[in-house]
């Protein structure tokens, strides 16, 4: 194993060698809890280009017995924390980390502080692979000198990077160039690189640039979640597993919802209001309702509305009325569309209760 894990990044002809291995699914008539083992150079991989929040690493590096990674993570969050200005000297003096390892950490921090332009000055500094397709990735995530970036790293494809691969097939998946996407994608994971998982297998679960095919789908998405992708692949899989096995949906919508999926939240939300098995279906409905409007689903506010408006004419209790009336207010005033749609549903629904007391 390498000593450090950004000379291990940055180790030039590196394919990324070390994956997850495949543990198991148990699945029972209550749980569906997936088991898997991954490697500390895959979760700072997945930090490294946004796909790990800070957070979630803390928690996974705290398990890991090898101090110099810990080390690693824990100048960085102070870098963070600290809103220390410190420059890559010294940062190589605050143990675990050559220079090129502190500028990479550096650069890191710079974009995170909005400071996009000087992060990429520290990498062009550096003239090694990873540093070079990291500093591409900001380029194209930050919108900065696309087709530079676009260069440099089909630069790399075109040398048999995989790396590179999924980054650029990532890319071209935003953009909507499905076809280029794909070929990109496909060669990534027959290479066995994981941030190609989730696009590919989003692209199979929706037909885009390839035949529909949600076997296909659900394995790679299996992947990525395995890999760590909590919130998409999450919420596609739950999609699937929906109608066969709701237990399963439920549970997989509820981890998406969990790590930041709004669609997820609204998902589960809207498929909770429309079973109501029970008093604590309609509670929870409305808490991931809720989430999901406060995350900018205006489809929720209607579904939140609709429920209460519906409870206030079955009960007859007011406070249904009032609490529907409160989600209207909170829709921003530039909506006026959305204002006036839940206007109507509540004066629909109080005529209604009129004439029922009549």
């Amino acid at each position: 194993m390498y000593k450090n894990l950004i000379a291990f990044l940055i180790a030039a002809n590196v394919y990324w060698a070390s994956w997850l291995e495949y543990v198991g699914i148990i699945k029972s008539e209550t749980s569906c809890d997936i088991t898997y083992v991954l490697t500390v150079d895959q979760y700072f991989k997945r930090f490294l280009i946004g796909e790990l929040s800070k957070e979630v690493l803390s928690e996974e590096i705290s398990k890991v017995n090898i101090d110099v990674y810990r080390e690693y993570f824990q100048v960085y969050y102070k870098l963070l924390v600290l809103n220390n200005e410190l420059d890559a000297k010294d940062l190589n003096n605050l143990g675990a980390l050559n220079l090129t390892e502190a500028k990479l950490l550096k650069s890191l921090y710079l974009e995170e502080k909005g400071k996009v332009k000087e992060a990429i000055n520290i990498l062009s500094e550096i003239n090694e692979p990873f540093p070079q397709i990291f500093k591409a990735w900001i380029q194209l995530r930050n919108k900065i000198d696309e087709n530079a970036a676009i260069q440099i790293l089909q630069f790399y494809v075109e040398n048999n990077n995989s790396f590179a691969a999924a980054l650029l097939g990532n890319y071209y998946s935003v953009k909507g160039e499905f076809f280029k996407a794909n070929k990109l994608l496909i060669f990534a994971e027959n290479n066995a690189e994981s941030f190609a998982y989730y696009p590919l297998g989003a692209n199979y679960f929706y037909g885009r640039g390839v035949i529909k095919d949600i076997k296909r789908a659900e394995e790679l998405l299996v992947k990525a979640r395995l890999h760590g992708d909590l919130s998409k692949a999450s919420y596609l899989l739950g999609l699937i597993h929906l109608n066969s096995d709701e237990i399963v949906g439920i549970k997989l919508l509820e981890e998406s919802s969990m790590n930041g999926e709004k669609a997820a939240s609204f998902k589960l939300g809207s498929h909770l209001l429309k079973r109501m098995k029970s008093r604590k279906d309609y509670h929870d409905a409305v808490y991931y309702l809720e989430k999901a409007a406060e995350s900018g689903v205006e489809e929720a506010y209607v579904l939140l509305v609709k429920s209460q408006l519906a409870m206030f004419l079955t009960t007859e209790d007011n406070s249904y009325l009032i609490k529907a009336k409160d989600y209207r207010n909170q829709v921003e005033d530039k909506n006026q569309a959305l204002q006036n749609r839940l206007n109507i549903m509540i004066s629909k629904t109080t005529q209604e209760y009129e004439l029922k007391r009549k």
